[in-house]
C-alpha cells in the first residue's frame, strides 16, 4: 500500500510497511537522495520494481547495501588495476555500448593510472588546474575547483594505483546512441571532455609516433588508460518501467521528470558527482534546481524532442512501450504549433527561429 501513497502523507504503518519491506526499495531511495538531492520520492515505485532479482539482477547488486547501510558505489573509488577498474566502478552484467543499439541512460568511466611510475591522473589534474584558473567563466572555474579538491582528497585517502572517473548521461534525439553521445562529450567543452583530453594529452606523452606503429600506439595508452562505456537502462525497458511505475508523475512534464530522475538516480548510484570526483556538473533530478522545467540551456532540437515525448507519453497513459511508440510516431507528423501549443517557452523559439527563416529569405 505504501507504493499507492506520496510519502509525504504516509502513516506510521505505512513507514514501517516500507522500512521492512523485502526489497528494500525506501532505503535505496534515502541514499541515492544523499549524493543526488535532485531526485524525488516519486521514483520509489520504479526502484521497487527494479529491486526484483528477476527483473533487474544487476541493478539488485548495484543497490546492496553494505555493512553500515551505504551503497557501495558512491564514493570516490580506486582499482589495484586498470583490468579490475571496471568492476570497481559499476557492477558486472551492464552491456557495453557495442552490444546495445538505440537510446536511454548511459554510464561512463575513465580509469587511470595514479602514481609516480606510469600514472597520469596527478600530472593531468595539474594540467587541467591551470587551464581552469586561466578560464574567463566563473561557472567553469567554481565547479572545476570542486572536481580537482575531491579528486586529491580521494587519491590522498584511497591510495590506489588506479583512479576512476564517472558520469551519467541520456541518449535522446533522433538517430543517436550511445557511442555517438560518448563523441560528442569528448569533444566538447564541458568538464567531461575537458580532462578527458587532458587525461590522453598525458597518457600519449613522450610515445615516439614515428617508429611506434598504431598498435603499439594503443598498447602503451591502455597501461595507463580505459574507457568504461556501459548502458544504465535501455529506452524500452525505461519506457516500461514509467508505464507500469510512472503514475506519481501524472501532469509534470511526465516522462521528462521520471527520465530526469533516474539519470539523477544513476550518478547517485555511482558516484558521478564532482563533489565525489565525477564528471557529473549539473544536479540532477526532476527536483533539482538548475533542471526544474526546461532551462535556456537546452537546444531547440532537445527541448522539441523532450516536449513530444511528454505529449505522446501522456496519450499511451495506461498502455504499453508499443503504444507509446505508436502515439510518438502520430505526434511527430503533426505541425508544430499544434504539438506545442501549450509550451510558451518552445512557442517562443518557434517565433524567433520563424523571423530569422524570414529574415534570411528576404
Amino acid at each position: 500500500e505504501f507504493l499507492t501513497v506520496p510519502i509525504s502523507e504516509w502513516d506510521d504503518e505505512m513507514t514501517a510497511d516500507a522500512e521492512n519491506d523485502q526489497f528494500n526499495a525506501f532505503a535505496t531511495l534515502r541514499a541515492v537522495q544523499n549524493k543526488a538531492p535532485g531526485v524525488s520520492d516519486r521514483i520509489l515505485k520504479i526502484i521497487w520494481m527494479m529491486r526484483h532479482p528477476e527483473w533487474c539482477d544487476e541493478y539488485c547488486k548495484l543497490t546492496n547495501p553494505d555493512a553500515n547501510g551505504d551503497l557501495p558505489c558512491v564514493a570516490f573509488r580506486g582499482a589495484d588495476s586498470i583490468e579490475a577498474s571496471a568492476s570497481a566502478y559499476l557492477t558486472d552484467g551492464y552491456l557495453p555500448f557495442e552490444a546495445h543499439s538505440g537510446g536511454g541512460f548511459y554510464l561512463t568511466t575513465f580509469a587511470a593510472a595514479c602514481g609516480e611510475d606510469d600514472g597520469i591522473v596527478e600530472d593531468a589534474l595539474g594540467a587541467f588546474e591551470k587551464k581552469s584558473k586561466a578560464a574567463k567563466s566563473t561557472f567553469t572555474k567554481d565547479n572545476d575547483k570542486i572536481f580537482i579538491e575531491a579528486v586529491r582528497e580521494g587519491l590522498e585517502a584511497a591510495c590506489e594505483r588506479v583512479a576512476s572517473f564517472p558520469y551519467a548521461g541520456i541518449v535522446g534525439g533522433e538517430g543517436r546512441d550511445h557511442t555517438t553521445r560518448y563523441k560528442e562529450k569528448v569533444g566538447s567543452e564541458q568538464l567531461f571532455g575537458r580532462f578527458a583530453r587532458e587525461l590522453v594529452s598525458v597518457a600519449i606523452a613522450g610515445l615516439d609516433f614515428e617508429s611506434m606503429s598504431e598498435d603499439e600506439i594503443v598498447a602503451a595508452v591502455k597501461k595507463k588508460l580505459a574507457v568504461h562505456n556501459r548502458v544504465f537502462m535501455s529506452e524500452r525497458l525505461f519506457i516500461a518501467l514509467a508505464m507500469e511505475g510512472g503514475d506519481a508523475y501524472h501532469g509534470d512534464g511526465w516522462i521528462t521528470a521520471i527520465a530526469r530522475d533516474v539519470e539523477g538516480m544513476a550518478t547517485g548510484l555511482t558516484g558521478g558527482m564532482i563533489e565525489t570526483g565525477g564528471l557529473n556538473v549539473a544536479h540532477l533530478g526532476s527536483e533539482a534546481k538548475r533542471v526544474q522545467g526546461r532551462t535556456e540551456a537546452y537546444t531547440n532540437g532537445h527541448l522539441a524532442f523532450s516536449v513530444m515525448r511528454d505529449i505522446a507519453f501522456a496519450k499511451a497513459a495506461g498502455g504499453d512501450t508499443a503504444a507509446f511508440d505508436v502515439a510518438y510516431e502520430r505526434v511527430k507528423k503533426l505541425l508544430a504549433k499544434d504539438v506545442f501549443s501549450r509550451d510558451q517557452r518552445m512557442m517562443q523559439r518557434l517565433a524567433e527561429t520563424s523571423g530569422l527563416l524570414l529574415e534570411e529569405n528576404g
